[in-house]
């Protein structure tokens, strides 16, 4: 006997039509009215064929198997291999959310280290910035190269002597044009001992180029600002880690200049 012949419907019964065979078979052999053990198989089987019958995706693989047109695999072959599916699937999601939080818990890691770094990038700002405002004592130079340099847009004043060579700006030479240059002093930096200043008096000195102090100290400044807001954000953020980079550029900057000079 197939679902339809269970239910006591056609093969073409609409939904209500099947709802209402349903309903009415159940009441004719619910256990209430009818407790024999015949009735309760029968329960089943109206059960399972209004289920079949009522999903419009399981009762047309069921027609066409009635009608020998598909082999269609039994329900429990399907349903294995759904489940295999929806558990592969669950595997992946699972194994993608592990990734990402091994990879947030790996930032944060790495961002703490990039905050403890940055107490000592802030050291090394302010003994950058110490550097720059305190100057030795002026030290006269015997000066042996003195000329000026450059096209008229960017003349710079060139300056050789015994162990030293450097740039300043063009004004010093037109000043010591007629004045002897032996007279020139330098001053040097108090921490890294790196010529800073030049000229022929105190209170009147130029910018030596292309040194550690060329850029008015702004990276210095810089590196204090980064510095000071990645201390004090502990909370981690993407913008934190990233900003958190930047300290380790300027400060590798810097020290090129204390080596390179």
């Amino acid at each position: 006997m197939d679902h339809y012949q269970t239910l006591g419907v056609s093969n073409t019964a609409t939904a209500v039509e099947l709802k209402s065979a349903y309903r009415r078979m159940v009441k004719q052999y619910h256990p209430d009215v009818n407790a024999t053990d015949e009735a309760r198989v029968i329960i089943r089987q109206l059960t399972e064929a209004y289920e079949v019958l009522s999903d419009e995706h399981r009762r047309y693989i069921y027609d066409h198997q009635l009608a020998g047109i598909i082999s269609v695999p039994q329900e429990s072959e399907v349903d294995e291999r759904e489940l295999q599916r929806r558990a592969y699937r669950r595997k992946k999601a699972e194994e993608e959310r592990l990734h990402i939080e091994r990879l947030f818990l790996l930032k944060i890691k790495f961002y703490k280290i990039q905050r403890w770094s940055c107490y000592a990038f802030l050291v090394l700002g302010f003994v950058f910035t110490i550097d720059y405002f305190i100057l030795g004592e002026p030290v006269p130079v015997d000066v042996r190269l003195f000329e000026l340099r450059g096209p008229k847009s960017d003349r710079y004043t060139r300056i050789a002597g015994t162990g030293f060579s450097f740039s300043t700006d063009p004004e010093l030479y037109y000043q010591q044009e007629d004045v002897s240059p032996q007279k020139l002093q330098i001053y040097f930096s108090s921490i890294f001992h790196i010529p800073a200043r030049v000229g022929a008096k105190p209170g009147h000195t130029f910018q030596v180029y292309h040194t550690l102090h060329t850029f008015n100290n702004f990276f210095s400044y810089l590196l204090i600002f980064i510095s000071t807001v990645v201390i004090l954000q502990r909370r981690y953020y993407d913008w934190a880690l990233t900003l958190a980079i930047i300290p380790f550029f300027i400060a590798g900057f810097l020290i090129l200049f204390i080596f390179g000079a």
